[in-house]
């Protein structure tokens, strides 16, 4: 929002305005895709079944804009088969930059701006992606230079958990493997990048055994204390099935 307060951003502006592989992204019509066509005890077999090449597509109406990333309305990454595609994707992205061109060879779940749907990280990885490409900087070096420091919040959760994987001498591949995410995901965790959805920061938490000390997480920090709310939320609801 900031950037587009200083005009170097627009809401309508098309992402293929940035990245020009955005153009022309296909749009499922497959009847096979449809949410109440699906059943979820056979989740399993539809991520084995799934094959990208044999979605049934139809042109896309017009293209993602901003606004649409930003209000969850873009199609990507949003029903079936972006689920389907996210789930069968392997964690090798070693960057944001690779992470964005794979997603520009999906298919969209509806036509952009027909609909919602929560999309926690692709939608989010795309716009920081263009934050980097209009500022000239990382996502992390702008977040930080524009956004943490000017409100002096430098003390962030990210720092904290890596500091805690290091005491434990772990890796960033060790984390990322027992938290079920990928490499890049715990780094930018660590680097304090709000766009990752809160629950894979409580899977990396709970990956460190960090369960306990949220509340040391949350003194200085607002995502730290939306964690400590979701984990005492998570210890009420075990002692009430006790």
């Amino acid at each position: 929002m900031k950037l587009i307060e200083e005009g170097k951003i627009r809401l309508d502006d098309k992402v293929s305005k940035y990245i020009p592989e955005f153009a022309g992204l296909p749009v499922c019509c497959d009847p096979r895709y449809i949410s109440q066509n699906l059943k979820k005890r056979k989740m399993v077999w539809n991520v084995l079944t799934f094959r990208m090449d044999k979605v049934k597509t139809e042109p896309a109406k017009r293209e993602i804009t901003i606004r649409d990333l930003l209000s969850h309305a873009s199609g990507l990454e949003q029903g079936w088969v972006g689920l389907l595609s996210f789930m069968k994707m392997k964690p090798e992205d070693k960057s944001l930059e690779e992470r964005i061109r794979r997603y520009t060879s999906y298919i969209l779940d509806f036509q952009p701006g027909t609909d919602t749907g929560y999309s926690p990280m692709a939608g989010f990885d795309i716009l920081g992606y263009i934050v980097s490409l209009v500022s000239g900087k990382s996502f992390e070096e702008y977040l930080r230079k524009e956004v943490f420091a000017p409100l002096e919040m430098m003390q962030m959760v990210g720092e904290q958990i890596r500091f805690a994987r290091l005491r434990r001498n772990l890796s960033v591949a060790q984390i990322a493997e027992r938290a079920t995410c990928s490499p890049l995901t715990v780094s930018r965790i660590e680097k304090g990048v709000p766009t990752v959805a809160i629950g894979i920061y409580l899977r990396v938490l709970y990956a460190l055994q960090l369960d306990d000390d949220i509340l040391l997480l949350a003194k200085e920090d607002a995502m730290g204390k939306v964690l400590q709310d979701l984990s005492l939320k998570k210890r009420e609801r075990a002692s009430k099935k006790e």
